[in-house]
Order: C-alpha cells, then structure tokens, then sequence
C-alpha cells in the first residue's frame, strides 16, 4: 500500500502559528525565484490524477459531502435505504447517457445560500432530473399550494416534501389544498 502526504492544513499547530509570517515569506520568495513553480506543481497533480483517479475521484466526493455538511457513511446509508435509486422516481442517474451518482437532496429554505447545506435539513438522494423538477415545485409551493394528480410524479414529490416539512417543521404542507 502506497502512502500518501497529508492534506491537512497545517492550521492549529503550535510551530506553525509562531512562524506562519515567515512560512509565507518564505513561500512568496521560492515562486518568485522559481517562476514556473505553479506550472511545474499543476503538471504534477495532474499527472497524479492521471495516475489514481479513484484516490481523487473519492476525496472529491469526501469534499462534496462535507460541504452539504455530512459524511461518505451517510450517503452509503440513505443509498442503501432508497434500495440504491431516486427517492422519487425510483431510477437509476443517467445523463447524458452515462450512470451518474445520486445528488444529495436538502431544503434550500433552512441553509444560508453561501453553504450548500447546514446538514440539518437533508432528505434523500434524488436523480438529476427529479431534482431539477423538485425545485421548482418547491418555489411554486412558495406561490401557493398544487393539487396533484394521484399516483403521479408529482404526488409523490409532494408526498416527499410533505415528509420532511414534518420532520423540519418548515411551516409549509405540501398537501394543505387537497381535501
């Protein structure tokens, strides 16, 4: 087994909190003594990705789980329970023709729109296109309220929605017109 640098930063540690001013200097007078520096390092990493696209393909996806404030253990979970399909339309992901992963589903309402998402507010694992549809059924919920068609798509979505507003306790009822 290969071992691999740490990307951690180096944030926190006693030595580099007393020198950072002098890492940086230090630092800032290599890349003007070595000006093709930044090029020499962008040939590297990609000729790393070239070399274990798993390995960054998996830290991409770490990456992206912790900025929707979550974990990979998560994502396997919810995937595992949605039997490894859409929440909604019970699919595989394909666009374009190729399988692709599920997206993380979360309320656009609950989190600051700097974040993707607090963590608090997920729902499911939906597919590209049943997430398109979903939000703009949410934003037409703002507008008011939708009378579905039963055993259709959109049921379902409401259904869904209706599920989590419940457990969020959002302040909407996606089925507050239907009698």
């Amino acid at each position: 087994m290969e071992l691999r640098r740490s990307t951690k930063s180096y944030e926190g540690y006693p030595w580099h909190e007393q020198h950072k001013e002098e890492l940086k200097d230090y630092a800032r007078e290599y890349r003007a003594a070595n000006p093709d520096y930044n090029k020499r390092r962008a040939e590297k990493a990609k000729q790393d990705r070239l070399n274990d696209p798993a390995f960054f393909r998996a830290r991409e996806f770490a990456r992206e789980m912790k900025a929707y404030g979550t974990t990979i253990g998560w994502y396997r979970d919810k995937l595992i329970e949605q039997n490894g399909t859409c929440a909604l339309c019970h699919h595989l992901s394909y666009v374009q023709g190729k399988m692709q992963r599920l997206q993380v589903d979360h309320n656009h309402a609950c989190c600051d729109v700097k974040t993707k998402s607090c963590g608090e507010c997920l729902r499911g694992l939906l597919c590209a296109d049943c997430n398109i549809q979903l939000s703009y059924v949410e934003r037409t919920l703002t507008m008011g309220s939708i009378v579905p068609t039963p055993g259709s798509w959109l049921a379902r979505a409401m259904e869904y929605l209706d599920s989590y507003a419940v457990q969020f306790n959002f302040g909407y009822n996606a089925f507050s017109a239907v009698a």
